[in-house]
Formats: C-alpha cells, sequence, structure tokens
C-alpha cells in the first residue's frame, strides 16, 4: 500500500488536544467575562477525538502489515515487544520520579520517609498494572496497556478469520461501556471501562478492519468531498459536546468517567476518511514530523506539567495559574518542551549506540587479532 502522509499530519492534532486534556487551559480564570470552565468543558470534550484516532490508526497501520508481511505472528511478537518495552521503559522512568517526589515531600512535611516510599510503591505496584498500566505521573500509559491488549486479541481473531465478529462484538463492548462513563447516570457499571475491552478495542479492530478493505474504503469516499467530511466531523463534534452536556445535566454522568461518548465513533471515523482521501497532506511540514513522534510527546508531557505546579508550589507562585496569559501558554509550551526533550532523548539513544556498536567492534577485533 501506497505511504499515506496525512496520518502524521493528523497526529500532530489529536497529540495537541490529548496534552490539551491533561493542561485544562483556561480551568479557572475569565475568558473576555466568560467563565473559563466553560472553554475547557468545550475544550476537553471536542479533544476526545484524540486518543480512539490513535487506537483506530494503529489498528490500521497493524492490519496493513499484516496483510503484507510473509510471516504475520513474527510481526506480531515483535510489534508487542516493542509497545511492552515502551510501556515498561516509561513506568520505570515515571515509578522512580514519583518515588523521588514522595520523599521529597516527606521531608518537607516531616513525615516518615520509609513509610511514604511504602505507601507509594505498593499503589503503584500491583496486578492492576498489567491491564489497567496508569500510576501517578504516569495515569496516561493507561493507552499503552490498552493497546497492547487490543493489538493481542485483535490478532487472535484475525488468526481464525473471525475479524467481522469481532468488531460487532467491540462496538457492543463500547457501548455497554458508555455506562461506566457519560452515561452511568443512567445506569451505573461501577467497574474502569476506559481500557482495552470497552474502550480500545473497538476502535484499533475498526482500523484494522479498513486496512482489510482498504481498497473498497477507497471507493466508497472517491466521490465524496473532503469539505464534506469536515463538516461531519465538525457536527459529530458539536454533539459530542451537546451528548455530554445533557448527560451531566440531566443524569449527572459525573459518576464514571467522560473519556468518550456516542458521537466519539462517527467523528472519529470521519477524521480517518479524510486522512484516506488526502493521503499527501502535510507531506514534508513539521506539522507531519511533530505527529511522527506524537508517542514521545504522549509518553512526557506529564512529566512537565507535574514539574511545572511542583516548581510553581515550591516558590509559592500557584496564583499565576489564575492568569489568562498563564492558560494562553501553558498547553503549547508543555507541548513543545515535551517534544523537544524526546527528541534529544533519541538523539542520545543513537549515539550512545553508535559508541557501544564502535566499542563492542573495536574489542572485538582486538580479541580476534590475539588468537
Amino acid at each position: 500500500m501506497e505511504r499515506n502522509y496525512a496520518i502524521d499530519y493528523f497526529k500532530f492534532f489529536a497529540i495537541f488536544f490529548v496534552v490539551c486534556i491533561h493542561t485544562a487551559p483556561f480551568y479557572g480564570t475569565d475568558v473576555i467575562g466568560i467563565d473559563g470552565k466553560y472553554i475547557e468543558f468545550i475544550t476537553n470534550t471536542f479533544a476526545r477525538f484524540g486518543v480512539p484516532f490513535f487506537f483506530l490508526v494503529s489498528g490500521f497501520l497493524f492490519g496493513q502489515k499484516i496483510t503484507t508481511n510473509n510471516n504475520p505472528k513474527k510481526y506480531f511478537n515483535k510489534y508487542v515487544f516493542k509497545l511492552v518495552k515502551l510501556f515498561v521503559s516509561w513506568y520505570v522512568f515515571y515509578l522512580i520520579y514519583d518515588s523521588v517526589i514522595s520523599i521529597l515531600r516527606a521531608v518537607v512535611k516531616g513525615l516518615d520517609i520509609k513509610i511514604a516510599i511504602i505507601t507509594y510503591l505498593n499503589s503503584a505496584l500491583n496486578l492492576n498494572l498489567l491491564y489497567y498500566g496508569g500510576g501517578l505521573t504516569s495515569h496516561h500509559l493507561w493507552y499503552l496497556t490498552a493497546l497492547i491488549w487490543s493489538v493481542i486479541i485483535l490478532f487472535i481473531f484475525i488468526s481464525v478469520k473471525k475479524l467481522s465478529l469481532l468488531l460487532i462484538f467491540s462496538l457492543f463492548l463500547n457501548f455497554l461501556g458508555l455506562f461506566g462513563q457519560i452515561y452511568s447516570g443512567i445506569f451505573h457499571l461501577s467497574i474502569q471501562t476506559r481500557d482495552a475491552i470497552f474502550f480500545g478495542l473497538f476502535y484499533t479492530t475498526l482500523g484494522c478492519y479498513f486496512a482489510f478493505n482498504y481498497n473498497w474504503l477507497k471507493q466508497k469516499i472517491n466521490n465524496t468531498k473532503s469539505s464534506f467530511l469536515i463538516s461531519l466531523f465538525l457536527f459529530f463534534s458539536f454533539t459530542q459536546i451537546a451528548e455530554r452536556s445533557i448527560a451531566v445535566l440531566m443524569w449527572d454522568g459525573t459518576t464514571g468517567g467522560v473519556d468518550y461518548y456516542i458521537s466519539t465513533i462517527p467523528a472519529t471515523i470521519c477524521l480517518f476518511l479524510i486522512v484516506v482521501k488526502n493521503r499527501h497532506l502535510g507531506k514534508n511540514s513539521i506539522l507531519s514530523k511533530i505527529g511522527k513522534n506524537a508517542v514521545g510527546v504522549y509518553v512526557t508531557h506529564t512529566l512537565f506539567i507535574s514539574l511545572t505546579f511542583l516548581i510553581f508550589s515550591f516558590l509559592g507562585v500557584e496564583d499565576v495559574k489564575q492568569y489568562f496569559l498563564f492558560h494562553l501558554l501553558f498547553t503549547p509550551i508543555v507541548f513543545t518542551t515535551s517534544y523537544l526533550f524526546y527528541s534529544m532523548l533519541q538523539i542520545f539513544k543513537k549515539k550512545n549506540r553508535q559508541l557501544f556498536d564502535r566499542f563492542f567492534s573495536a574489542n572485538l577485533i582486538n580479541f580476534e587479532n590475539q588468537k
């Protein structure tokens, strides 16, 4: 299949809005006389296409590789191992970070350091970690564990040629999961549904289904104007906001979560169809370059949010969070810093790997000469 450059282009916008969810722009301040919580409500709800888009794209790219690879099982093992390695490395990173913060807080408050660190580790290291991921500063890593389990289930169904069955079943689970989310005010499904089974599996399976039926999909949207698809995306984004407003105001839909809605499905599909129809969009652009490394922004951005608030607290300037200028700049600064930090990490890793390879090669030559 031909390379789709638009995927990286739209990943930029998806990851930017994911960062917006965690930075909560304008919450706690006024914007031209409007309470910022209403601005944040709209931004937070609109941004909910981000994570489903990443699940869908991951499933699509996985499906492409499976259909073109001579050894699908080998690719599956390699892909899952890569995801597991990514999750473990960053979870350990945040485990160390949160441990250090716990110790520092205990010192400042005059608490027992040993008790503080044991309490934190007991909460961070448990069996739930294997499925739900998460943590304190690493709460966003749930996405990686959800993707891992979704891909495992997906590959099993692909192997037995039951992808269509999984698509239908995962859609049902996604609807059911809404009762652990925004519709918990109607009926509370008292389990976490922001996970693989209820959330990630459907979008990952849908992306894979699109990859398996790519030519059919392109033919179906061949005569559809991009402007129409954009209008549909904006329409369903609006209905998503209306859906959340009704669920919260009428049914007190705050018991569960606010991570996804019924309208999230058509909104995400419309965005993906725009990607399919405009595969050269964003080619060689800076946005596509950043979007290509969206995973780096994703895994690191909570670090800089946490550090910012810790510094504010230490300096006693937490009131700065009430100012409009702070909210205007905070999200772009966190986003940019995360991208640059991760990029430097990759350069550092590459140089270290080159040094190691040269060192290993030199010692191997010396060993051979001494034989």
